[in-house]
């Protein structure tokens, strides 16, 4: 999305005294690790399963822990943010978020598990604004725009992070043990890098409020679609692996890694494919491409296959969601602020919400099944994605 590019003289003030190249790279590392994290959390969904003896539905409802926890965080993360500085709150936020990744390869009980998933994903929600609060302020420092680089950084770090545990577990380290390494290297990074971020606030004071359009809220489903279709792919695509395809623990990861990479190829070159076909163009084909890989996966009764198509759907989703909020952004008559936050409630409504509700339908069903309808979502987009037309 658009961010103003008018250099207070804060700013001013800043660039004076902070590095901009340290700056992003600073900014690149709180977006890697974040990624790396979270993706870790990946390979540990079936061991949970398994360890627990939880069925698809229980684990369904047992990962609504990290969606609300998230969600209650993120209201107020960006008022953290302008109080005590994004950088501030990139430390504390990570610090936990760090922390609760080798308890959740530990917690023995079902209560433990979903205590611990409560905290880790409000640190991720409270990391998750603090990070883009900061992004904003080093692309305000510099010269040129960064959101694409920072969120390709985050796509490449969730391929790192599942590819890296399953790589130490496949050394003969045990989860608790991988975990903890993964996180002590992500601190070390981030502790390292805290004095090149900048201190300032946001900026972002929130203000008003309206009730969207019926075109935003078009918009906000379309990306609740592509977000729940993300999510699934972190949450479920494991599992599927390990107890459809036969994957081992340690190679349960690959879907996730497969998708991350693409993702982030996707995303380094998403303003280029913008720009010869178009952002309805670059929806339509993406989504398309998207749905087609779920339904690869899910027919296929090859795990190489189901690999390869993972691997479309990241390719087909890396672009969707930005196309949304920047359609949302340039919509005549309305404020891009106002229309952009409307699409992003519903977006992370969709990545928080959606993927546990697939457990509780895949119990009914099967887990093909319910992934499958995940793909019918994206056709849907696919047909909807007109209303990039003509939009300026």
């Amino acid at each position: 999305m658009s961010v103003s590019r008018k250099i207070t003289a804060d700013q001013a003030d800043m660039s004076r005294h902070y590095n901009p190249a340290a700056a992003r790279r600073a900014s690149r590392s709180v977006f890697l690790s974040n990624g790396m994290i979270l993706s870790s959390w990946v390979p540990l969904i079936p061991l949970a399963k398994e360890r627990l003896a939880l069925s698809e539905a229980e684990l369904g409802f047992v990962l609504l822990s990290l969606g609300a926890g998230a969600l209650l965080i993120m209201p107020i993360s960006g008022l953290l943010a302008a109080r005590f500085g994004s950088r501030n709150v990139i430390l504390g936020s990570s610090a936990i978020f760090f922390l609760m990744l080798p308890l959740l390869a530990w917690a023995p009980t079902i209560a433990i598990l979903a205590t611990c998933l409560f905290i880790f994903g409000a640190s991720n929600g409270a990391m998750d604004i603090s990070m883009n609060a900061q992004g904003v302020a080093v692309e305000h420092l510099g010269s040129r725009p960064i959101f694409s680089s920072l969120h390709g950084m985050f796509s490449i770090g969730g391929m790192a992070g599942a590819s890296l545990f399953g790589g130490l577990m496949h050394l003969g380290l045990g989860p608790i043990v991988a975990a903890a390494v993964i996180a002590g290297a992500m601190a070390t990074m981030i502790a390292s890098q805290f004095r090149f971020m900048l201190p300032s606030r946001s900026g972002q004071g929130g203000k008003h409020y309206a009730w969207p359009s019926r075109l935003v809220v078009l918009l906000g489903l379309l990306a609740l679609v592509a977000m729940m279709a993300e999510g699934a792919m972190m949450d479920w695509s494991a599992v599927f692996l390990r107890f459809e395809r036969g994957f081992t623990e340690s190679a349960a990861g690959l879907g996730f890694a497969a998708f991350s990479l693409t993702m982030a190829l996707g995303r380094l070159t998403g303003d280029w494919i913008v720009t010869k076909i178009g952002p309805g163009a670059t929806i339509r084909y993406g989504s398309a491409l998207a749905a087609a890989g779920i339904f690869i996966a899910m027919m296929s009764s090859s795990g190489t296959i189901g690999l390869i198509g993972f691997a479309l759907t990241g390719i087909g989703l890396a672009n969707s969601v930005p196309q949304l909020f920047g359609i949302a952004g340039r919509l005549p008559g309305v404020s891009p602020g106002i229309a952009i936050s409307a699409v992003a409630i519903f977006a992370y409504a969709g990545v928080l919400a959606g993927p546990p509700l697939i457990g509780p339908l895949a119990q009914v069903t099967s887990l093909p099944i319910a992934l499958s309808l995940v793909a019918a979502g994206l056709i849907v987009i696919a047909c909807c994605a007109g209303i990039a037309r003509s939009r300026p």
